[in-house]
């Protein structure tokens, strides 16, 4: 009923009514499912089921979810949304997760052109591998996968399961609940005695199994509910389908919005404008192209070719299956999409970039940081072992993976040379071909790749990182962190930040706050300050006004020079060269065998084989096929000798032993045994047991209970804990701690009771880990930060950066990113 521009709608059933009055809505669900309340621009969804409760007050979005599984509030302090002139911030108080958008800043993934930016209890991960993205939320409810452009949307609990293939999408929810499949433009969703939409050439047709709803749209709708609701669109536009849930489609494809305890809204066309009377959001679609601008400033989407989606529920994700550029009123983000994405926020809080479907995804709160270029699993029989040592946490893997978390921070390297994750700062680098380089401005770093072979020197002699024959080894002098790959790549951060690719293809440099990045080597990127200005023309040249760094590419030879004549970098025919003037260190790579002097501090020896000695006697790697990491005040020992891991704690806390099999013990935190089978017992807290690939993973509080068989995943949650196992593909387990690891050796993400600790100031994050931050790729990625302004993500020779203060900038061959605060 529409009157005097106040709608209502109400299903006989009971199950949905919507009113609208004066700008104020309310829908509620008669089952009790939903109920959205929009007074005066505040919003509140409630989930009768007690699932999810989204309460929003002046701006302030407050998200709980019954089950425990997500839980966003703002005055327990647990997680807090709040959104205010254009600024959002989800603080996880139990340190899980914050995601903070400033001036239009969101955590967004993208894989394959497509974005998704996911926000949860700090429970998620998300996981690209090889241009497949997996997001997995601790709570196992949700799991995105995404394949050179095809989606695909698992959820742990096997609720739901959402497949795109070539522009065809396919949802299908485990518990029968729900399908949508799209082709060439038409769309069939089909719920398992809820809901069917089935939409070819604009023709709806929506049947609900149970018999409550049918609407069948050809030319003309008609919604049929049996008594559940009923909406007909003349024109055939639009369709409103309620089963408990909310479901709105317009026959064009235009529009969609799905509410299950969550929001969404799509715009397939781009020609929907939906204004608030309260004034607080505005879409507006031109010919194809959307935006959308909340009052308060809050978001800013901007669609191109109407190729984007915008869901919010309680979180913000900006979707792009193509070309997508998203640019917020404040002039804060701009995310340009060229086949490959890269989001980046203005304030430096997130950062995701996705080269050739590799995927970083950092968490501005610095809870956490996802890094993905295979498949995640926690447990692998006689592969992985995670141990936690008084909230520090080091998952090591067979030849594969080692995350080591030293007072809380993070570091992730896979021994694939998949995927490396550091929190340490700001920045994160990851490098897909292997062919990258990274100089800090402040002449702190440098990270020079040649054949994916990389060498990393930290000027201040506090990280020092050698890649030998594909094999690496990440030294801190701080004896803070160490990391050593059996790969290609590395990066090490003891300063800002730069890289490099070998080829000469990409190339990035840091002068505190702008980063450019070149794919094709056919990028420009200037910066309104003038402070920075990229030019490449198959040869790169990136010179930074602050004098503070130079990169000129020729013929796939690099040299990297400091102003500040700290670090310079200089690469000749696969053969490099970096130096560091006040830096008292050199690396010398000469045929794939490199050399790193460290004065005073570190030396690193490779020639085949590594070997890392620390001058302060505080770390040393050594390997021969064989991986040997002690950290003298590092309280870690890491011994790799073919596939046998050996991981000591000096603190005694940790101690990992792998014979073939397994055997972690953690000081009253964490047990994990290994002999084909693995079993991880947490104090008081978890237990994971893997036999035959089937993984079970039991809180000891009663409160979780994961059971993977067969690669298929069942997550129990009971009490807010949360913890998501799956057979060999995937594993987050949350006890108030979080731990990702990926049992093919791809990706491990751990979270020891907040230890990683994001501090954003001004619009500045701060990501404090033990040493600075190092983040080691064999051959694919490579993350690091240091005085933690830039990330920088490179996937084929593709390389995506950005820049903690002030710009983000990703090339797919052909893109070019200005920021406007220069």
């Amino acid at each position: 009923t529409s009157a005097a521009g106040k709608q209502a709608v109400t299903s006989a059933a009971g199950k949905q009514t919507v009113t609208s009055a004066a700008g104020k809505q309310a829908v509620t669900s008669a089952a009790g499912k939903q109920t959205v309340t929009s007074a005066a621009g505040k919003q509140t969804v409630t989930s009768a089921a007690g699932k999810q409760a989204v309460t929003s007050a002046a701006g302030e979005q407050a998200v709980t979810s019954a089950a425990g599984k997500q839980t966003v509030t703002s005055a327990a302090g647990e997680q807090a949304v709040t959104s205010a002139a254009g600024k959002q911030t989800v603080t996880s108080a139990a340190g899980k997760q914050t995601v903070t958008s400033a001036a239009g800043k969101q955590t967004v993934t993208s894989a394959a052109g497509k974005q998704t930016v996911t926000s949860a209890a700090g429970e998620q991960a998300v996981t690209s591998a090889a241009g497949k993205q997996t997001v997995t939320s601790a709570a196992g409810e949700q799991a995105v996968t995404s394949a050179a452009g095809k989606q695909t949307v698992t959820s742990a609990a096997g609720k739901q399961t959402v497949t795109s293939a070539a522009g065809k999408q396919t949802v299908t929810s485990a518990a029968g609940k729900q399908t949508v499949t799209s082709a060439a433009g038409k769309q069939t969703v089909t719920s398992a005695g809820k809901q069917t939409v089935t939409s070819a050439a604009g023709k709806q047709t929506v049947t609900s199994a149970a018999g409550k709803q049918t609407v069948t749209s050809a030319g003309n709708q008609t919604v049929t509910s049996a008594g559940k609701q009923a909406v007909t669109s003349a024109a055939g536009k639009q369709t409103v389908t309620s089963a408990g849930k909310q479901t709105v489609t317009s026959a064009a494809g235009k529009q969609t919005v799905t509410s299950a305890g969550k929001q969404t809204v799509t715009s397939a066309a781009g020609k929907q404008t939906v204004t608030s009377a309260a004034g607080k959001q505005a879409v507006t679609s031109a010919e194809g192209k959307q935006t959308v601008t909340s009052a308060e400033g809050k978001q800013a989407v901007t669609s191109a070719a109407g190729k984007q989606t915008v869901t919010s529920a309680g979180k913000q994700t900006v979707t792009s299956a193509g070309k997508q550029t998203v640019t917020s009123a404040a002039g804060k983000q701009t995310v340009t999409s060229a086949g490959k994405q890269t989001v980046t926020s203005a304030a430096g809080k997130q950062t995701v970039t996705s080269a050739a479907g590799k995927q970083t995804v950092t968490s501005a709160a610095g809870k956490q940081t996802v890094t993905s270029a295979g498949n995640q699993t926690v447990t692998s029989a006689g592969k992985q072992a995670v141990t936690s040592a008084a909230g520090k946490q080091t998952v090591t893997s067979a030849g594969k993976q080692t995350v080591t978390s030293a007072a809380g921070k993070q570091t992730v390297t896979s021994a694939a040379g998949k995927q490396t994750v550091t929190s340490a700062g700001k920045q994160t680098v990851t490098s897909a071909a292997g062919k990258q380089t990274v100089t800090s401005a402040a002449g702190k770093q440098a990270v020079t790749s040649a054949a994916g072979k990389q060498t990393v020197t930290s000027a201040a002699g506090k990280q020092t990182v050698t890649s030998a024959a594909g094999k690496q080894t990440v030294t801190s002098a701080a004896g803070k962190q160490t990391v050593t790959s059996a790969g290609n790549q590395t990066v090490t951060s003891a300063g800002k930040q730069a890289v490099t690719s070998a080829a000469g293809k990409q190339t990035v440099t840091s002068a505190g706050k702008q980063t450019v990045t070149s794919a094709a080597g056919k990028q420009t990127v200037t910066s309104a300050a003038g402070k920075q200005t990229v030019t490449s023309a198959g040869k790169q040249t990136v010179t930074s006004a602050a004098g503070k760094q130079t990169v000129t590419s020729a013929a796939g030879k690099q040299t990297v020079t400091s102003a500040a004549g700290k670090q310079a970098v200089t690469s000749a025919e696969g053969k490099q060269t970096v130096t560091s003037a006040e830096g008292k260190q050199a690396v010398t790579s000469a045929a794939g065998k490199q050399t790193v002097t460290s004065a005073g501090k570190q030396t690193v020896t490779s020639a085949g084989k590594q070997t890392v000695t620390s001058a302060a006697g505080k770390q040393t790697v050594t390997s021969a096929g064989k991986q040997t990491v002690t950290s003298a005040a590092g309280k870690q020992a890491v011994t790799s000798a073919v596939g046998k891991q050996t991981v000591t704690s000096a603190a005694g806390k940790q101690t990992v032993t792998s014979a073939d099999k397994q055997t972690v013990t953690s000081a009253g935190k964490q047990t994990v045994t290994s002999a084909g089978k693995q079993t991880v017992t947490s104090a008081g807290k978890q237990t994971v047991t893997s036999a035959a690939g089937k993984q079970t993973v039991t809180s000891a509080a009663g409160k979780q209970t994961v059971t993977s068989a067969a690669g298929k995943q069942t997550v129990t949650s009971a009490a807010g804990k949360q913890t998501v196992t799956s057979a060999g593909k995937q594993t987050v387990t949350s006890a108030g701690k979080q731990t990702v690891t990926s049992a093919a050796g791809k990706q491990t993400v751990t979270s020891a009771a907040g230890k990683q600790t994001v501090t954003s100031a001004a619009g500045k994050q701060t990501v404090t880990s033990a040493g600075k931050q190092t983040v080691t790729s064999a051959g694919k990625q490579t993350v690091t930060s240091a005085a933690g302004k830039q990330t920088v993500t490179s996937a084929a020779g593709k390389q995506t950066v950005t820049s903690a203060g002030k710009q983000t900038v990703t090339s797919a061959g052909k893109q070019t990113v200005t920021s406007a605060a220069g």
